[in-house]
């Protein structure tokens, strides 16, 4: 059986469980058999006191005998736990993702495995049963239906954001890189103090790769351009590069010196594996790199825009200069280096407006969230379906009701993938050309969070809670009084990831304005 997300392989037995320890609770206490009084009294009452005793005698057995019936009849087939839900049924595999397979309850290779015990089998009734069965089933077959986007823009985005490098030795060496190449090749640009040819090439790469193009370790000016990166080298050995007595010859003074050698700026960042280039590179998600390729624009391009930016993640003083003078600030100037980095970067968004970045921000919190108040959700309804039944006088009207809740809830998978299909499709509807750099603001010169980015992250937005809510509309359409009830349910719940979301914004937004010169 397909459940929706990795949670939901923990809270689908979870919750069963939970409705098998109610249920024993309320049929060792015999609330089990409090409605059958209620019964009684509503089969007899309302004849009696509306005809004569003699036709009211009948149609009160009639009607006493039609109801203790539905009422044992509803007991046995969506009250009593008599089918076997095995932890070996249950299992789930993400939409347009490649995994090595099926994620199951104990082995989905996430933190839910060491947060949650692996369930034990639960028992359930044969009616939920078939509902799960049938709504997952359903779900998964539509998903599976429809086409995946070639590229996830909002998945690039994310990996983007959140990169960062984790080797303190790469690290320290693209630290050393920036002492040792970067901040000599950016003075010596500063000088002036360069001839006609070197002129010439610098003002042809500008019109090529912008006039920030030296705004970062990766600049192609300094690494084609003669005398900069060709002409400086390493100050110490790199790992990597093998020692070479004809370039290192003051390291090969000493008897007994490293393997490694000072490898020339340009090989430094440029050499494949070992250069500096591809071992930043290689600290993004294999799905990452793989999605560049997808978007059929220049690939060294999106993948030197992507180093830039996680460069700026972890040290924001060796990226991102705003203006030439920026090229003589010290990895030690923290005063006027990372903060004052930022805070222009988020000061140069304010002609836009303030609203641009909370888009993203509050979209990226509400499609994390939907998952996981879904499974929540899900294992709520399971553990109260054993109060919930009793206390509808086994009435045929809240098993249908019930069922159709499920199956919406379990339904909403299809509807958000709907939307992050319809999603892809927008932006690159609103982005001429898919361009990665066009959706990633702040590369290569663009405006950061454009009209344009504001108008989809409102759109997809509202999509994601309005969708399932309107389905729920669409279904009360045809007599199905389960729409209040479901909208009652998700809108409340999905306030937290709104309001994280502002006042994550909130935040950054007042740290803006105090960086505003009085």
């Amino acid at each position: 059986m397909n459940v929706t997300g990795y949670l939901a392989l923990y809270t689908t037995l979870l919750g069963w469980q939970q409705y098998q320890n109610l249920w024993g609770l309320i049929t060792g206490t015999g609330l089990v058999y409090l409605p059958f009084l209620a019964i009684i009294l509503r089969s007899t009452l309302g004849p009696y006191t509306s005809m004569g005793a003699k036709d009211a005698a009948q149609i009160a057995v009639r009607r006493l005998v039609i109801n203790v019936l539905t009422a044992l009849l509803i007991i046995m087939i969506c009250a009593v736990p008599c089918m076997t839900l095995s932890p070996k049924v249950l299992h789930f595999e993400p939409a347009c993702q490649q995994t090595a397979g099926p994620a199951t309850p104990g082995h989905t290779g996430t933190t839910y495995d060491s947060a949650f015990p692996i369930p034990t089998a639960a028992k359930i009734p044969i009616m939920w049963y078939l509902v799960m069965s049938v709504a997952n089933g359903f779900t998964h077959a539509a998903i599976t239906g429809l086409s995946c986007a070639p590229i996830q823009y909002r998945e690039l985005k994310a990996d983007l954001e959140v990169a960062t490098i984790k080797s303190a030795a790469l690290k320290e060496e693209t630290k050393q890189f920036y002492n040792d190449c970067y901040v000599p090749a950016y003075d010596t640009f500063l000088n002036g103090n360069l001839s006609q040819s070197q002129q010439q090439q610098i003002q042809t790469l500008e019109q090529q790769y912008g006039l920030k193009d030296v705004s970062w370790l990766g600049s192609q000016i300094f690494l084609t351009v003669p005398g900069f990166y060709n002409t400086l080298r390493a100050s110490r050995p790199i790992s990597g590069f093998p020692f070479d007595p004809n370039r290192d010859q003051i390291e090969g003074q000493v008897s007994n010196h490293s393997k490694w050698g000072e490898p020339y700026c340009t090989n430094w960042w440029s050499a494949p594996s070992v250069g500096l280039h591809d071992q930043l590179l290689q600290q993004f998600p294999p799905s990452f790199t793989q999605q560049l390729l997808h978007i059929g624009s220049n690939t060294t391009q999106l993948e030197n825009a992507a180093i830039k930016q996680l460069i700026f993640n972890n040290m924001p003083d060796m990226s991102t200069i705003q203006d030439y003078q920026r090229g003589y600030e010290s990895l030690s100037d923290s005063e006027n280096g990372a903060s004052a980095s930022i805070y222009n970067t988020l000061l140069g968004t304010i002609g836009v407006g303030v609203a641009a970045p909370a888009g993203f921000t509050v979209i990226h919190l509400i499609v994390n969230a939907l998952p996981i108040i879904q499974a929540a959700i899900l294992f709520c309804l399971y553990a109260f379906l054993a109060i919930a039944i009793p206390f509808s006088g086994y009435r045929p009207g809240f098993i249908v009701t019930a069922s159709i809740v499920m199956f919406s809830v379990i339904f909403c998978s299809y509807i958000w993938h709907l939307v992050m299909w319809f999603d892809s499709h927008l932006i690159a509807a609103m982005f001429p050309g898919a361009s990665y750099t066009s959706i990633m603001p702040g590369f290569f010169g663009q405006a950061a969070h454009s009209s344009s980015e504001i108008f989809v992250n409102l759109i997809i937005g509202t999509m994601y809670i309005s969708c399932p809510v309107f389905f729920m509309v669409v279904m009360s359409w045809a007599g199905l009084q389960a729409g209040a009830v479901f909208g009652a349910i998700l809108g409340p719940m999905s306030t937290p990831a709104q309001q994280a979301g502002s006042k994550a914004i909130g935040t950054v937004v007042t740290a803006a304005k105090g960086a505003i010169p009085k």
